[in-house]
């Protein structure tokens, strides 16, 4: 399947959220390929996916998913669609948290801005306390 950065992937509402996803301090750096390894090797995204996230880094090294990816593409509209392209509420993992945590204070892009209780369920659902998320988020 070839990734675009304006069509779904396997686990994303875009390519570009994709590499929204995998910014690190707005740049697809060396940590944003690392990262993506990683989930790869845990299953979380597909080789497609990572390819087209090395692509942007092979092409754009240090540039933000905004040179491989237009702002004006479609990307991620909330909460329910994040954590849905993350595998669900049991997939959330620590960089995850992370990137909630960010996108929040507005340090990271995500697509959208979490609000309060958003980032409370995520560390719930990261904590594996899916019930006590459950209250905090309704998706």
């Amino acid at each position: 399947m070839e990734i675009s950065c304006t069509k779904p992937t396997p686990n994303f509402s875009s390519g570009r959220a994709l590499l929204l996803h995998y910014e690190h301090n707005g740049k697809i750096d060396g940590i944003s390929v690392t990262r993506a390894n990683d989930d790869a090797a845990a299953g979380r995204l597909t080789s497609d996916e990572l390819d087209f996230v090395n692509k942007c880094w092979n092409t754009y090294g240090g540039g933000s998913a905004d040179i491989c990816c237009p702002a004006s593409t479609p990307i991620t509209s909330g909460i329910c669609d994040w954590i849905s392209a993350k595998g669900g509420k049991t997939n959330i993992g620590m960089f995850d948290v992370l990137d909630i945590i960010g996108a929040y204070k507005g340090t990271t892009n995500i697509g959208f801005t979490p609000k309060t209780f958003d980032v409370v369920g995520v560390l719930a659902y990261y904590k594996g306390e899916v019930s006590d998320g459950d209250t905090f988020i309704t998706c």
